[in-house]
């Protein structure tokens, strides 16, 4: 942890005796102009006028909350006052509670340890401004603080974050390094959960408790004293180390390949042979695999399907729209076989075709929930294609990478390896020219990045190697599966299950983790406990009707697993398979094979990209 922020009003300060003086000296101010006033009678105005502003004014300010509960109980009581004499009785309402506040005992001993542990403090104050700084000035308060913020608009019964991500920006933490404690569910521990702070809940007499977070009303921590502090940043900073959570570092990378890496042909070889086997005969149940090197393929797996298939020509087809060749010209051999009885018996029952961990993700930070590096980096390897299936760039080939970092979301480094051909090599170094160089930055890579860059432009580099000629399978080995992370999310997100590429719904490997990044997606669409990101892990054994498994984890460290149990009931194989009609892909204008390049998640057409609507 590197910062604490305290709640100002009953956390350190101590305000119940001074809302006794201010009623005390209002009842003085009351009984001078009508004598015949009781102290019941005042405490019964009071609570009238108290609960009719609580029933009427919902989302009303602090401040313009005390005036109109002592206008309201001063009408209450009959005294018809001029507008001179309200503003008095106001006033010296609000100067009896300046006098009369204090801190909690221990309050600054609190400070002085949190101090000696380098942890940074802030204060998060609503009221009026001037009345709220008078306390601090006359309690000495900047000694210790790093921040203190004061809002006048901090409204009753409201989601109101601007305080809390004032003191964010001054004390330059992420939230999660970040501890606010406070007395109130509704506002202090909502707000703190809302934005993935640590949340720690003050009741007095409670002993120190650490809760498993159910909802954005749940405390991570509970305490009876203040000086619990101490023990609850000692927890939380333990915890997080242990625990290694998912924490967005300052800087994060990822990587894209085109549709002309070697790998990525052997996949979309793979998921066509499937197409072709679905549309046939949808109870197609497949595993195939592929490995290829310069114009052999070499095509093995287990398949059981009614379809009859002519792989040799699909490959070769695959081949061809690709860019590499006519397709006459590579050789494929075929050793795929019939499926195991065994794994069919399991399936033949409904169950997971086979044991897995698979993980679904989504984050509201770009309109696609999908990771902002991940989506330039896409974005650059499709405009590659673009650019070659344009004729923009004419002597660009199939083959092709994009790396790009971005650090505190301003992007500072841009590679392309884009697979030419040799005429716009320069002569004289055997370099791509620089003629060449300049229009795949221009047409290539500034039109993508531009939104990204903050006021220092990245660094760019193409073809760090001055050339790339050789590519495609000529120049690497293929193989299904091999490009996992760039088929989900980036590293920044974990990788689980085995590969997609190849693999029939019955393959939880495959339907599951498309269920899993549905399921992420209705979380943060739908705002389930203020999340901006959702991780999602489902697993299953061979055979498995039921998820072994399921979490549901948002960026806060909510647990909204009992949400997503509540609104998706079934995640059965079958269900998931029924519920996104994988077995009919051509029917509803989507293909295996185009999931194939460029990335199974974030791109329109797939029926796990819809977001669900909630009843």
């Amino acid at each position: 942890m590197k910062a604490v922020l305290f709640d100002f009003r009953n956390t350190v300060l101590r305000v119940d005796q001074a809302y006794e003086r201010c009623e005390e000296w209002l009842y003085e101010f009351v009984r001078e102009r009508r004598a015949d006033v009781s102290p019941e009678l005042f405490r019964d105005a009071w609570t009238a006028a108290d609960r009719a502003r609580f029933a009427a004014e919902r989302n009303i300010t602090v401040h313009d909350w005390t005036r109109l509960i002592l206008t309201d109980v001063l009408g209450r009581l009959g005294l018809d006052l001029t507008a001179a004499e309200r503003e008095r009785a106001i006033d010296g309402y609000e100067r009896i509670f300046v006098a009369s506040v204090e801190l909690y005992p221990g309050t600054t001993s609190l400070f002085e340890k949190l101090r000696a542990r380098n942890l940074m403090l802030g204060l998060v104050i609503d009221g009026t401004k001037a009345r709220e700084q008078s306390i601090v000035d006359r309690l000495q308060l900047h000694r210790y603080m790093h921040t203190i913020v004061i809002s006048e608009e901090v409204q009753f019964n409201k989601f109101t974050p601007v305080p809390l991500e004032t003191a964010l920006k001054h004390l330059g933490c992420e939230p999660q390094h970040v501890v606010v404690v406070g007395d109130r569910i509704d506002k202090d521990i909502v707000n703190a959960n809302n934005l993935g702070m640590v949340s720690v809940l003050l009741k007095p007499g409670t002993p120190l408790a650490r809760n498993r977070k159910l909802d954005v009303t749940t405390a991570d921590f509970e305490i009876g004293i203040l000086e619990d502090v101490v023990r609850v940043v000692e927890d939380a900073s333990a915890h997080s180390m242990r625990s290694g959570m998912a924490q967005r570092p300052a800087a994060q990378t990822a990587e894209m390949v085109t549709e002309g890496h070697a790998d990525k042909f052997c996949d979309q070889v793979a998921d066509a042979i499937l197409d072709a086997a679905l549309e046939q005969d949808p109870y197609t149940r497949a595993a195939i695999k592929g490995v290829v090197k310069g114009l052999l393929l070499f095509l093995a797996g287990e398949i059981t399907t009614a379809a009859s298939l002519d792989v040799e020509s699909i490959a070769r087809r695959v081949w061809q729209l690709i860019g590499y060749g006519a397709g006459r010209e590579l050789t494929v051999l075929n050793y795929i076989k019939q499926q195991s009885r065994d794994i069919g018996r399991a399936v033949d029952r409904g169950g997971a075709g086979d044991q897995g961990i698979m993980v679904g993700y989504a984050t509201a930070e770009t309109t696609d929930m999908m990771p902002a590096e991940y989506v330039i980096a896409r974005a650059l390897c499709r405009r590659l294609k673009a650019a070659r299936e344009g004729g923009e760039i004419p002597w660009l080939h199939p083959d092709g990478k994009s790396q790009v970092t971005l650090v505190d979301g301003f992007l500072t480094s841009v590679i392309i390896a884009a697979h030419h051909d040799a005429v716009v090599l320069d002569k004289t170094t055997g370099r791509l020219s620089e003629d060449a160089e300049h229009l795949l930055r221009t047409k290539v890579v500034e039109p993508v990045i531009a939104p990204y860059c903050g006021s220092r432009a990245p660094r760019v580099v193409i073809n760090g190697t001055g050339r790339f000629t050789i590519g495609g399978p000529e120049g690497d080995t293929g193989v299904v599966g091999r490009k996992i992370v760039v088929d989900a999310y980036g590293p920044r997100v974990q990788v689980g299950g085995g590969a997609y590429s190849g693999k029939d719904p019955t393959k939880v490997d495959r339907s599951a983790a498309y269920m899993a990044r549905h399921v992420a997606k209705a979380v943060v669409a739908h705002q389930v406990a203020g999340a901006k990101t959702c991780l999602v892990s489902i697993a299953f054994a061979i055979g498995q009707l039921q998820p072994e498994m399921m979490t549901a984890v948002t960026d806060g460290g909510l647990d909204v697993s009992e949400w997503v149990r509540a609104h998706f009931k079934d995640l059965s194989p079958s269900a998931i398979i029924e519920s996104f009609d994988l077995r009919r892909p051509q029917a509803n204008g989507w293909s295996y094979m185009q999931t194939a390049a460029f990335g199974h998640y974030g791109r329109d057409g797939f029926p796990w990209e819809a977001v669900p609507s909630i009843g």
